[in-house]
């Protein structure tokens, strides 16, 4: 029985940050989805950060496996400022290129185009 009780709390924590951030025991690995809330990133940014060299899975899982990262270490990062603040300019460098390449002639997905203030006709 505690087998399947644990079995279903790793699931759930899996996919809810709100469950593993109230653990009494925070458990020895997380998932990216784990990283993300440890860290306070989106799950997409884990997996940027991971492509960028700022993480470093448990093992050496190949790129289509999943990954784990020790709860422990991301605790150490998570109080780290410096690599808080590396961390984030590097993805906003990573995004500003990628949307860079993508070119700002789309339209906003919502279809609603903003002016800014010098750009408003007299009315």
């Amino acid at each position: 029985m505690k087998n399947l009780y644990s079995a279903r709390i790793s699931h759930l924590y899996d996919y809810d940050p709100l469950v593993l951030l109230n653990l009494r025991r925070l458990p020895g690995r997380v998932s990216i989805r784990g990283a993300a809330a440890l860290l306070n990133f989106e799950p997409v940014a884990i997996r940027t950060l991971l492509m960028l060299g700022f993480l470093k899975p448990l093992g050496n899982p190949h790129s289509t496996e999943h990954k784990y990262f020790s709860t422990r270490t991301l605790l150490k990062l998570s109080e780290n400022e410096k690599w808080l603040n590396d961390a984030t300019r590097a993805l906003m460098r990573h995004w500003a290129r990628k949307n860079a390449r993508r070119g700002t002639s789309r339209a906003p997905a919502n279809g609603i185009h903003l002016l800014s203030p010098k750009s408003r006709r007299p009315e």
